[in-house]
């Protein structure tokens, strides 16, 4: 199914399309906000169909292309969006398709995931070698260049910087510490960028289209965990604590399934915040900024009043009907 205004002018939906394609080479030249590189060209896809859309995100790889190794002679653009490509094609179709928000994430999450690990084993497999011998490889040959990096961020609170640099004295250890530790951001990584896209494009299809069935944004605000999942909570923390003495990698293991379960519950609890605004009828500029400082500083905050909200049902204590964003 297709979203789209019919009466909308065909010259006037052209020009829309170049700037959603324009915005969305824009957010991936942007550091901090390239995790939303995917959503304009998602939101075109959407709003004027897959031919169009697909037609946009192609154009904008092909220029992520030109500019990366013929502009800026560094392929990080290009390897930023061509990984967006697939957010953008997991994203459109959840919308596109109607598929349930939530569910949309663990499909969509998980196909990131698949296709990231996929694609560490074609590679470990092209050079012969285990995922911990080429970590203590790349980081032998290239120390001089993270220590370069360091030093120029070193200072008397940087506490993470002097850790590093003693680290990389200590090759082996550091490239255990990476395989126990890097699966868990992964996960992480995966869900909440399918999340913050889904979200962004369900609200756009409501307030843009008008359309609010049968999926918006407001199921993802009001998601709720089911309440049997607090026993892999459980699971997860006792192995994290005491994994050691069962198993080396049992505690690795126990830390990545907290970090996993802990995105949904931030989802639960970032709509709790989101429902505590409403009632507060904190609005406009102040939101933005409360949102933003609360999520890039609280995040782990809100997690556990997600995973609280089981208990205590923090909703009961917000009067006014809660009515989303």
């Amino acid at each position: 199914m297709v979203l789209r205004r019919e009466a909308q002018p065909q010259a006037e939906s052209y020009k829309r399309l170049a700037a959603l394609t324009l915005a969305s080479l824009l957010l991936c030249l942007s550091f901090v906000m390239s995790f939303f590189t995917s959503f304009p060209v998602a939101l075109a896809t959407v709003l004027y169909g897959r031919v169009k859309g697909y037609t946009a995100a192609f154009i904008a790889w092909i220029a992520s292309f030109v500019i990366s190794f013929f502009i800026l002679n560094d392929p990080t653009m290009f390897a930023t969006y061509t990984a967006s490509i697939v957010v953008t094609l997991i994203c459109s179709e959840l919308v596109l398709r109607n598929v349930s928000p939530i569910k949309g994430i663990v499909i969509g999450g998980g196909t990131i995931v698949a296709l990231m690990a996929g694609f560490t084993f074609s590679a470990l497999n092209s050079v012969d070698m285990g995922a911990k011998e080429f970590l203590v490889k790349e980081i032998q040959d290239k120390k001089g260049q993270f220590e370069e990096s360091l030093k120029g961020r070193m200072g008397e609170s940087n506490d993470e910087a002097f850790q590093v640099l003693a680290l990389l004295e200590k090759p082996e250890v550091l490239a255990t510490m990476i395989i126990e530790e890097a699966p868990g951001y992964v996960f992480m990584g995966a869900f909440l960028i399918i999340w913050a896209n889904l979200f962004l494009l369900l609200k756009s299809k409501r307030t843009m289209l008008g359309a609010r069935l049968p999926y918006t944004d407001y199921d993802l605000l009001l998601f709720k965990n089911p309440d049997h999942l607090i026993w892999a909570v459980i699971v997860a923390l006792a192995l994290a604590v005491f994994g050691d003495e069962i198993n080396p990698s049992a505690a690795a293991v126990g830390m990545t399934a907290l970090k996993v379960l802990g995105v949904f519950y931030f989802f639960q609890g970032f709509g709790l915040y989101l429902s505590f605004l409403n009632y507060l009828r904190i609005g406009g500029f102040l939101r933005t900024i409360l949102i933003i400082l609360t999520v890039l500083m609280a995040a782990q905050v809100l997690a556990l009043f997600g995973l609280f909200d089981m208990f205590v049902n923090f909703r009961k204590f917000m009067k006014r009907k809660d009515q989303g964003e």
